[in-house]
């Protein structure tokens, strides 16, 4: 079976989904690492880290 071009494009854009959330998540680390007062707390599993609920901002006292 041969894929069609609309499969070939769903891919495409899945993948380039996925190489943005993670390309994403490292700015999020680089950002947090900066700011000394909040850490990021990530609950779940990867597959979840783009959803807004999973993200808990805690503030660290100094």
């Amino acid at each position: 079976m041969r894929p069609t071009e609309s499969n070939k494009k769903d891919k495409r854009v899945l993948l380039s989904v996925i190489v943005f959330g993670i390309q994403t998540n490292r700015i999020l680390d680089l950002v947090f690492q900066r700011l000394p007062g909040l850490k990021a707390e990530f609950q779940g599993s990867n597959n979840d880290m783009h959803r807004d609920e999973n993200i808990v901002l805690t503030s660290q006292p100094k």
